[in-house]
Formats: C-alpha cells, sequence, structure tokens
C-alpha cells in the first residue's frame, strides 16, 4: 500500500523550510499559491473529499468530521516527516507506511 501524503511531506519539507525562513520568499509562495489555485491546504481538502466518499459507501460514519480527520491525517504525515528530517530516518519506530497505517486504525478502528 503507497501512502504518497506522507511522501510527499517527506520530500517538500526541504523545500518549504527555505520559503518559511524568508519573509519575501513566504510572500511570494503564498502569492503564487494563491494564483494558482494550489498549496498544502490541498493535501487537506483532498484528504477531507476521500473520507467523505467513505461516508457516502457507508464505510465510515455520517458523523464522523471529514475535515477534522483530514487534519490528524495530514498533520501525523507532516509531524513525522519534519521527525525524520531533523532527527533521522531511523528515529521513530516502523517505516513510514506502517506508521501511517496505525494512525488510521487508531482513528478509524
Amino acid at each position: 500500500m503507497s501512502l504518497p501524503m506522507s511522501s510527499y511531506y517527506a520530500a517538500s519539507l526541504p523545500l518549504i523550510a527555505g520559503a518559511v525562513a524568508d519573509i519575501a520568499l513566504l510572500d511570494a509562495y503564498r502569492a503564487t499559491n494563491a494564483s494558482q489555485g494550489t498549496g498544502p491546504q490541498l493535501a487537506v481538502q483532498s484528504m477531507a473529499e476521500y473520507l467523505g466518499s467513505w461516508q457516502t459507501t457507508g464505510a465510515l460514519a455520517t458523523r464522523a468530521d471529514t475535515w477534522a480527520l483530514a487534519l490528524m491525517f495530514c498533520g501525523a504525515a507532516q509531524s513525522q516527516a519534519w521527525t525524520e528530517h531533523l532527527a533521522g530516518p531511523q528515529a521513530l519506530p516502523r517505516d513510514r507506511d506502517a506508521r501511517i497505517r496505525a494512525v488510521v486504525d487508531a482513528l478509524i478502528p
């Protein structure tokens, strides 16, 4: 099972770090995203829509807040990317996909 969101955060972290460190670059990054309809919010939006499709099929309870779950999934993926980048790939137990699967299992039993 491939989990592209997790890989996205790991790959994009070094690119975003430069923009965050420089206000002019951050402003340009934000302006470019706004004008092109891109940005990190799309990962959360896509995940919320995906979870909404689960609700439609009955695989996820209709009472589940898909946006809250999407934020938790994306936050977990981003957190592990930061940890791997700053502390090294062996800093966390298991591999990246196994960790995200565990988050999914914990949030959607």
